[in-house]
């Protein structure tokens, strides 16, 4: 899905600013790629003929990218004087982006 050379200059962007997930537009495919770029293992499989992706993620490394947003959005809430309302507001738009874009999905019955 990332291109081996894309995710070693996503993991060097995320390791010198790590700020995406409190300024990035989540209503923007980057976050995906963001996210992409910092899971080690993953399959993907096309489903039949449709244009549909389905993807396979490690639950504890998709995990360990949500709580270290998580630090990031709250460290910069502090600093920006949000009140904690808003910080667990940003926190719960996250986490909704990645559950809706990549988190897991039920199989149909």
């Amino acid at each position: 899905m990332v291109i081996p050379e894309v995710r070693t200059f996503l993991r060097a962007v995320r390791r010198a600013w790590p700020y995406a997930p409190f300024f990035c537009d989540l209503d923007n495919p980057f976050i995906l790629l963001e996210a992409f770029a910092h899971l080690d293992h993953y399959s993907v499989v096309e489903k039949g003929d449709s244009q549909e992706l389905l993807f396979t993620i490690r639950t504890p490394e998709l995990r360990r990218y949500v709580q270290q947003a998580h630090k990031t959005i709250r460290m910069l809430g502090k600093r920006s004087r949000m009140t904690d309302a808003q910080v667990q507001r940003r926190i719960l738009q996250f986490d909704n982006c990645i559950r809706r874009r990549i988190g897991p999905r039920r199989k149909p019955q």
